[in-house]
């Protein structure tokens, strides 16, 4: 079902998934923070548990905030790492404290901050930061299109209409391992990079 940022709002306010359109894929988003709506989340896509959802956020200060950044080696590593942001990258960071358990398996959270609408007027309005996943069913392809996304209702309550950009999905980087987990569209030299203080 097609639905406006209003009725997105509203699906998410009480619990529900709404399907998005990204820069990179469409997404599946829901609170972060309503432990019902990301079980949900998993149940659609048949995620294994020990798989986590990743924080879209509304800016690299909201994103912050959802890590541990007490150490000042770390703290200037990401702040190293934001320059690619907004944009296709998640970073995997050691969570911060009062982040909720099931959003932080294993100790660690996955933070991006996306490019353009319709997700970033999203965020801004329930309060920057949502969980989010790719438009699927674990271990299938993600959707690139609307077509794509309008053939699989039952993964979403909703769906916020747009074209994704890229049409490739984020790099997804360990930063505890240094690790390139997914390649996408932030190389691993580009990182290292950064992270050396040459970008």
């Amino acid at each position: 079902m097609k639905i406006d940022l209003e009725r997105a709002l509203e699906v998410l306010s009480g619990g529900g998934v709404v399907a998005v359109p990204t820069e990179t894929v469409w997404g599946l988003v829901c609170d972060p923070f309503n432990e019902r709506a990301v079980r949900r989340l998993f149940d659609f896509k048949h995620r294994p548990a020990n798989r986590p959802l990743q924080f879209l956020c509304h800016d690299a200060d909201r994103a912050a905030r959802l890590c541990d950044l007490e150490d000042p080696v770390r703290a200037r590593d990401f702040g190293r790492l934001s320059r690619f942001w907004p944009g296709p990258l998640t970073v995997l960071m050691p969570a911060a404290p009062d982040v909720p358990a099931w959003m932080a398996p294993g100790g660690k959270v996955g933070v991006r901050v996306p490019l353009g609408e319709p997700v970033q007027g999203l965020l801004a309005r329930v309060g920057g930061v949502l969980a989010a996943s790719s438009l699927n069913r674990s271990g299938e392809p993600a959707a690139f299109s609307l077509e794509q996304a309008l053939a699989h209702p039952e993964l979403y309550d909703g769906l916020l209409e747009g074209q994704p950009g890229f049409g490739q999905a984020s790099t997804v980087f360990d930063y505890p391992t240094r690790q390139v987990l997914r390649q996408g569209g932030v190389s691993l030299a580009d990182l290292e990079g950064a992270l050396s203080g040459e970008r």
